[in-house]
């Protein structure tokens, strides 16, 4: 994605959705997202890893304690999207 054409959030909960459900191994239609990160279990190291991967995704630099500051997949995508 270009800066000049940043995703929705809609675009943005579907990719972190989809790269959760990669990650933990479950269906994705078992991402809920408005389930905080930590009910699913990721570990720093998996949160840092998504934020990267994300940032790319988005094209801007994240901090990595965006998975804390913004809980769930639904949250972030809001915030990412404004």
């Amino acid at each position: 994605m270009s800066q000049e054409q940043s995703p929705s959030a809609a675009e943005i909960e579907n990719w972190l959705s989809e790269v959760l459900s990669e990650l933990l191994g479950i269906p994705r239609n078992e991402i809920d997202v408005t389930t905080r990160f930590d009910r699913y279990g990721l570990d720093s190291s998996s949160a840092i890893s998504i934020t990267e991967m994300l940032g790319s995704y988005v094209g801007k630099d994240l901090e990595p304690t965006l998975l804390y500051d913004y809980p769930s997949v639904e949250s972030i995508a809001k915030h990412l999207a404004k």
